[in-house]
C-alpha cells in the first residue's frame, strides 16, 4: 500500500485574512511483512505524517500516531522548530480520511485553533496561513528500511531455534545518524504462536560480557507469520556508528523459532551484524510476560554464548526521509 498524501491549500481573503484546507486520506495500516519493513513502512500510512499553520501570531504543528508508530514533529523536522505542537492518536485498524479528519480537528482545538470546519475529510481553517503539510516519508530504500540480519533464508545452514531463555545481540547503526522507527525478528512459520518480548538499549561495545545497558524500550511484539515486530510511540535518536543492542525474550513452552544462521556458513549471511559476535543468551528469566528493563537499564549475564547470526534488527530512517 504506497502512501496517499495530505492535500492541501491556502485561500487569500479579500480584506487580508486568508485561511487553508487540508485534505486528510484514510490512513491504511500496513501489514507486518520484510516487504514492508524494507520500505520502513511501520504502523500506518499516516503515522508520523505532520501538517502545520499559523493563525494570529502563534504557529501550530499536529503529528500522527497510528498502529503504534509516531514522531514529534517539532523534534525531528526542524521546519516545526518553535511551533506549538499536537499529536493525533488514531484508533485502532484503519482509519477512513474522514476519520483522520475528524481525529485532527479535535487536535487542533485542543491547541486552541479557532475556526474549524469540516467537509468530508476537509478541514477549512478560518484566519489561518502558512500551511505545511509534512510527508510521506520517503520509501526509497536507500534513506529508510531495515538493518541488521535481513534475510529469511540465505543458502543452507538455517536454523530455527526456540529459545527459552532471555537473548542479547549487539548492534552497531547505519554510518549516517538517524532514528529508529523499531525493532524486528525473523523467525519460523510453525505452530509456536506465543508471545515474545523485544527491547531496544544502549551499552557498550561488543563483549561477551557486556555488563550494563541504559535508555532501554521494550513491549510485547506483534508478529505476522515469521516476523515480529516492536514500534515505537516515538522514535529514537541514532547516532552514527553507535553501539545499540537487541534483546529478546521467550519461553520454550510458547516460543516460535528465532531463525539463525552459524558462523561458519557459506555464504556468510549476516547482512549488517558484525562477523563473528555471539548471540549473547542468559536463561535466568524466560517469561516474556515480565519486564526486561528497570528504570531503562538491564545488565546482561550470560548463561551461554551461540556461534550465529539471529535475524534481527532495527527499522530506521536517515535524515534525507525527514
Amino acid at each position: 500500500m504506497p502512501y496517499v498524501p495530505m492535500m492541501g491549500s491556502v485561500h487569500p481573503g479579500g480584506t487580508g485574512a486568508s485561511s487553508v484546507s487540508i485534505t486528510f486520506p484514510a490512513s491504511t495500516v500496513f501489514e507486518i511483512t520484510a516487504g514492508n519493513l524494507a520500505r520502513a513502512f511501520a504502523g500506518a500510512t499516516m503515522s508520523r505524517a505532520c501538517c502545520g499553520i499559523r493563525q494570529g501570531a502563534t504557529l501550530y504543528a499536529i503529528d500522527f500516531l497510528h498502529e503504534g508508530s509516531g514522531a514529534n514533529c517539532t523534534t525531528w523536522n526542524t521546519t516545526f522548530a518553535g511551533y506549538t505542537r499536537g499529536q493525533v492518536s488514531l484508533s485502532a485498524g484503519t482509519r477512513t480520511g474522514i476519520e483522520v479528519a475528524t481525529a485532527a480537528q479535535t487536535a487542533l482545538e485542543l491547541l486552541g485553533v479557532s475556526g474549524i470546519t469540516r467537509s468530508g475529510a476537509t478541514l477549512t481553517i478560518a484566519n489561518a496561513s502558512s500551511l505545511i503539510l509534512g510527508g510521506p516519508r520517503t520509501t526509497t530504500e536507500s534513506a529508510c528500511g531495515m538493518w541488521g540480519r535481513q534475510k529469511v533464508d540465505c543458502g543452507t545452514a538455517l536454523v530455527y531455534s526456540a529459545v527459552n531463555a532471555t537473548v542479547s545481540i549487539h548492534e552497531t547503526t547505519p554510518s549516517t545518524a538517524g532514528r529508529v522507527v523499531g525493532v524486528y525478528i525473523s523467525g519460523s512459520n510453525g505452530a509456536r504462536s506465543g508471545s515474545m518480548r523485544m527491547g531496544y538499549a544502549t551499552g557498550p561495545a561488543y563483549n561477551v560480557a557486556p555488563g550494563a545497558f541504559s535508555d532501554g524500550q521494550e513491549g510485547l511484539a506483534t508478529r505476522n507469520g515469521d516476523v515480529a515486530v516492536l514500534l515505537f510511540a516515538e522514535p529514537i535518536a541514532a547516532p552514527a556508528s553507535s553501539d545499540r543492542w537487541i534483546v529478546y525474550r521467550t519461553n520454550a513452552a510458547a516460543a516460535w523459532g528465532v531463525e539463525t544462521r552459524t558462523h561458519g556458513s557459506t555464504p556468510v549471511g549476516r547482512g549488517d551484524l558484525t562477523l563473528s559476535e555471539r548471540v549473547l543468551i542468559n536463561t535466568t528469566i524466560t517469561n516474556p510476560a515480565t519486564a526486561i528493563f528497570s528504570a531503562g537499564a538491564y545488565t546482561h549475564v550470560n548463561s551461554a554464548t551461540g556461534t550465529a547470526y539471529a535475524a534481527v534488527g532495527l527499522i530506521y530512517e536517515l535524515p534525507t526521509a525527514a
